[in-house]
């Protein structure tokens, strides 16, 4: 079992950490080696020294083997810490995607799956998938010779 140290009043306790088996699978693409909670660390220093984001919720990262992935917060990362969601981002490796539309992510990992776009307005999620479309275009030639049209 993995534990997180805590200082309480000057005493240092052990308590377990418990992380979301959705949270491991998503690290999983990373492809991070160490404990769940490193994998964690890891992936904020990623975002933290990210250049290209949309609106403190969509980062486009790369792992220590230069991979390249999106990963889109359920909420702003400044109010992450305060996030509820059991799942709190999802992880798409870059080169997997094949479309964008204000609905959604698609991309395909031995078959076809699809990222929904957070709790938004429809205007957010308009600007989201225009914000990425436009990025992945740019970026991407894969991207570019996709079927899967914007919307």
């Amino acid at each position: 079992m993995q534990y997180c140290i805590i200082l309480i009043k000057y005493q240092c306790s052990s308590l377990p950490l418990f992380i979301d088996e959705n949270v491991e699978n998503q690290l999983y693409h990373l492809r991070i080696k160490g404990p769940l909670h490193q994998q964690l660390l890891k992936l904020d220093e990623f975002i933290q020294s990210c250049e290209c984001q949309f609106k403190d919720q969509l980062f486009f990262i790369k792992n220590d083997k230069g991979k390249e992935f999106v990963v889109i917060l359920s909420v702003k990362l400044g109010e992450l810490k305060t996030c509820e969601n059991l799942l709190p981002f999802m992880i798409c490796p870059m080169l997997k995607i094949e479309g964008v539309t204000s609905e959604a992510i698609y991309y395909r990992d031995g078959w076809e799956c699809n990222i929904l776009w957070p709790k938004m307005s429809p205007k957010e999620k308009f600007d989201f998938a225009k914000w990425l479309h436009e990025k992945l275009m740019d970026i991407s030639e894969r991207y570019y010779l996709s079927p899967i049209v914007y919307k």
